[in-house]
């Protein structure tokens, strides 16, 4: 088993130098949290295209070549040191800046890591979920990318720890649903399969794009990417959980209210257990 942490580090342009970081001093950079599958990065096209799309977003100065010869460097060290065996690869990118304050100059430079650590694959049968009333802020221009600002998400998870549930949902101000503390949410509605519509808050998991682009033609299912209230998904024949760590998971109770039924959450499980198996 993978024992101990370890990082590589791709720089453009800098070295790093922490009091410099504008992640760590406003959160202004994106992360991405990827499975080694023992052999390959499961969805690495997804993660990929994510991480491409955030830095224009936030007008990062990464280029291209950098992404990719970054990509090809730390799957070379995963065959290397993390064979055979599960594991989860945090990518970060950072912006770098010595200015003062929130203004940013242009073509400053940004840098990527990535930290490694063992991932047993072990998930549960079923998750309980409780409601948050944590409500996630609404702005459209960080919408679908994974920004470092997620204290929300910190907040919501110290005040799970209460409930002895596994996540909680999360709503929006105006009460949609957006996700859970970690995850996309699935609801089994009138034959198909129902989850937020992402536009004004929340991330488009890599999980939830394979299965709205390509497993729903596989499996002969709608996928409807609509707004759903609370109580319109707790209606759901089955809900479901996706993220990349633990793939799609059943849920089996919200707030108590105990959801049995789980065919389709398994034909959508199964399909993705055959995806890692064979990358």
């Amino acid at each position: 088993m993978l024992s101990t942490h370890w990082a590589v580090l791709h720089t453009s342009q800098c070295e790093p130098v922490p009091l410099s970081d504008r992640a760590d001093r406003f959160g202004d950079g994106l992360f991405e949290t990827l499975l080694w599958s023992g052999s390959e990065l499961v969805l690495l096209d997804y993660h990929r295209d994510r991480l491409r799309e955030g830095a224009d977003r936030l007008e990062l100065a990464l280029p291209q070549t950098t992404i990719d010869t970054f990509w090809s460097e730390v799957s070379y060290k995963l065959r290397d040191k993390v064979p055979f065996e599960a594991a989860a690869v945090r990518v970060s990118c950072h912006r770098m800046s010595r200015a003062p304050g929130y203004a940013t100059e242009p073509q400053e430079p940004a840098y990527l890591s990535c930290l490694v650590r063992s991932q047993p694959q072990n998930p549960k049968l079923a998750m309980s979920l409780a409601v948050s009333g944590i409500r996630l802020g609404t702005q459209p221009l960080l919408a679908g990318i994974k920004h470092m600002n997620r204290l929300e998400q910190v907040l919501a998870t110290r005040e799970l720890t209460q409930t002895g549930c596994d996540d909680a949902i999360m709503l929006d101000a105006a009460g949609h649903v957006v996700c859970t503390t970690r995850a996309n949410v699935w609801g089994w509605i009138d034959g198909q399969w129902r989850t937020p519509l992402l536009h004004r808050c929340g991330v488009r998991g890599t999980r939830r794009q394979w299965l709205v682009n390509k497993l729903s033609g596989q499996l002969g299912v709608d996928v409807v990417e609509c707004d759903l209230t609370l109580e319109q998904l707790l209606e759901a024949e089955e809900i479901m959980i996706s993220n990349a760590l633990q793939g799609f998971v059943a849920v089996g109770a919200v707030d108590g209210q105990s959801f049995g039924v789980r065919t389709q959450t398994q034909r959508v499980a199964d399909a993705y257990y055959q995806l890692v198996r064979n990358a």
